[in-house]
């Protein structure tokens, strides 16, 4: 697997990250009271499963696909976000099991 990590943006205030991969799993990890409009979550990947992550509190997005193609959204939570998940220029993705509350735009915009 060839796994090139472009950004990663780490520390009290995280404000995203960014990964351009195919075949990841990204899983257990909690993101929580982002105070700018960043994503929690921001990839442009395919074939990868987002599992069991918990994105609380943000001012932005909590995961935001780009030009991301065929990924497992799966078992999320996703609460009080501006939005839940976003997918821009993105196809095949399939979101299930998950929970999104609180959403202050919409918990899904495709």
């Amino acid at each position: 697997m060839n796994n090139n990590i472009y950004s990663v943006i780490i520390g009290i205030d995280i404000e995203y990250f960014t990964v351009v991969p195919t075949n990841m799993t990204i899983t257990n990890n909690k993101i929580s009271n982002i105070t700018s409009n960043g994503a929690g979550m921001y990839f442009s990947l395919s074939n990868s499963n987002i599992s069991s992550n918990v994105i609380l509190n943000n001012l932005g997005t909590g995961i935001l696909l780009y030009t991301s193609n065929n990924n497992w959204i799966k078992n999320n939570t996703l609460n009080s976000n501006n939005y839940g998940i976003y997918l821009d220029t993105s196809t095949g993705n399939v979101i299930s099991e998950g929970e999104i509350n609180g959403s202050k735009q919409d918990a899904i915009y495709i």
